[in-house]
Formats: C-alpha cells, sequence, structure tokens
C-alpha cells in the first residue's frame, strides 16, 4: 500500500552550489539498508556507509544517514528526487548536517556514483554518465555509459577548489 502525498519540487542549482553548501563530502560504499517507522508512524530509511573517503569536512570510517521514505511491510512512503540506495553501491554524496528530510544537498543533485573501468574508478551521475570536466560552475558530462570520466582523485581536487572559495561558513 502506497500513501499519497504532495509532489516534491526541486530546485535546480549549479555543481558550485551543490559543492559549497554540502557541510561534508564523501566516497563511499553502501553497507546497510534499512526502513523503519518513527514514532509518528512516517517511515524513515537509514542508509549506513563505510569504507568512506572523506573529501571534505566529516571524518570516521563509517556514517549512516537518516531520509525520509522507504517500505515497511506492506506500507511505503516514496519521496520523488529522493536518492535510492542498494548494498554494495558505491557512491560520492554531498550532505548537509541540518536536519531534512534528505541530507544530501538538492536531493538527488548530491549524489554521484563510482563506476570501475579499466583506467580505475570514474564518477558517474545517477543516469550513468560520466563526469569528465567543469567547466565554471557546471559540470561537463559524457553520454550515458562511457568510460571517458573524472576519476575520484580529480573530481575531488575540483570539489576542494570550489569549497576554498565558498562563501558559507
Amino acid at each position: 500500500m502506497a500513501s499519497a502525498a504532495p509532489a516534491t519540487t526541486v530546485i535546480a542549482k549549479t555543481f558550485r552550489s551543490v559543492a559549497t553548501e554540502a557541510d561534508a563530502v564523501f566516497a563511499g560504499t553502501v553497507r546497510e539498508v534499512r526502513s523503519y517507522r518513527r514514532d509518528d508512524d512516517r517511515i524513515w530509511t537509514a542508509v549506513r556507509f563505510g569504507e568512506l573517503r572523506w573529501l571534505a569536512g566529516g571524518s570516521g570510517e563509517e556514517t549512516e544517514l537518516e531520509f525520509a521514505g522507504g517500505q515497511v511491510g506492506d506500507r511505503a512512503e516514496m519521496i520523488g528526487g529522493m536518492p535510492r540506495f542498494t548494498v554494495g553501491q558505491r557512491v560520492v554524496l554531498f550532505v548537509r548536517d541540518a536536519p531534512s528530510i534528505s541530507p544530501v544537498v538538492g536531493f538527488h543533485q548530491g549524489c554521484y556514483a563510482l563506476r570501475e573501468t579499466g583506467a580505475g574508478d570514474i564518477v558517474v551521475t545517477p543516469d550513468a554518465r560520466p563526469v569528465r570536466a567543469v567547466d565554471g560552475d557546471e559540470l561537463v558530462l559524457g553520454e550515458s555509459g562511457g568510460e571517458d570520466g573524472m576519476s575520484l582523485d580529480a573530481f575531488a581536487e575540483v570539489v576542494a577548489e570550489m569549497r576554498r572559495g565558498r562563501s558559507n561558513p
């Protein structure tokens, strides 16, 4: 059974905005995904990440984030634009510390995947487009499924450079 809910409105952000609004940025592997009901009977999903590499802020070998929505038994609460995770998935996330229905900046806009290629890991968008470069405030993307993307190291350098000039504390 799915619950009816109002539509989600996600305001488009530049990549620079995503990078500078984040309190922390990390690459990691999804270790556990579990949904549960809170006291107010709303469903939330906790996602535990391991094998972390902190690109900005944060520390530790693991972290857990909570997202509104999920499925418990035959009851599901899904929120449009909310990232969904599977165990074993390797991701790069831009997150905020402030309480919210999603800790990821801009919902899906602050969520990237890592894809293994013959030349090493590359950063890709949720729709499998490789991040090739950054032009001003925006990402330059390759074709879906392509292997011509930025390495995690190169991506981390771009993020660090953008964050050095950020106006947010």
